[in-house]
């Protein structure tokens, strides 16, 4: 497991080192731990989708529970990005 991650960060590292002849070390660093960062956040959030389809298919009350988890969900998602469009139109 070590190992692959190795050849994957270098193989990142030298993609973001193509792109930008000029990038610092530290920018590098963060380039790609945001990278890693993204493709973990993805595979959960695939993960917990499966999870929530699974469940879902146990029964007619549990799609109904999970329809409407789901939809609140997107309402606090939703809300949270207002909340941040605010703060940063007022310089917060």
């Amino acid at each position: 497991m070590e190992s692959k991650l190795r050849e994957y960060v270098r193989k990142i590292a030298t993609e973001k080192l193509s792109e930008n002849k000029d990038i610092t070390t530290e920018g590098l660093i963060d380039s790609v731990l945001n990278h890693i960062s993204d493709v973990l956040k993805k595979s959960r959030d695939a993960r917990f989708e499966r999870e929530l389809d699974a469940i879902a298919k146990e029964s007619p009350a549990a799609k109904k529970q999970v329809d409407k988890f789901r939809k609140q969900l997107k309402r606090t998602e939703d809300a949270g990005r207002e909340a941040n469009r605010i703060a940063n139109a007022l310089g917060l």
